[in-house]
C-alpha cells in the first residue's frame, strides 16, 4: 500500500479531506495530518512507518478513515479502528 501526504491527493478527495480538517482543527487528524492511502477497496489514514507500527484509521472514504484515525488515536495499537 502506498500513501500520500493530504496535499497530493486528487483535487475532489482533497477538498473533502480539507474540509473535515477544518471542521476538526484540534483533532488529532486535523493536528497531525495523517497520510491517506487505499487498499482492496478500503482507506486507510496512517501516521508512522508502517500500519504495524503506526496509528492507523480504516474507512470506506478518505474522510471515514480520518474519523476512525481521530476515534483510535488514543487506544493501544492492538487493532486499527475502521469506519464503515
Amino acid at each position: 500500500m502506498t500513501s500520500l501526504p493530504i496535499e497530493s491527493l486528487p483535487a475532489e478527495l482533497r477538498k473533502e479531506v480539507e474540509q473535515f480538517l477544518e471542521e476538526h482543527p484540534l483533532s488529532p487528524a486535523g493536528r497531525l495530518r495523517p497520510r491517506l492511502g487505499q487498499s482492496s477497496g478500503m482507506w486507510l489514514a496512517l501516521l508512522g512507518p508502517s500500519v504495524q507500527e503506526g496509528k492507523v484509521g480504516l474507512g470506506t472514504s478518505p474522510v471515514s478513515a480520518l474519523r476512525a484515525f481521530n476515534r483510535g488515536f488514543g487506544r493501544a495499537n492492538e487493532q486499527p479502528t475502521v469506519e464503515v
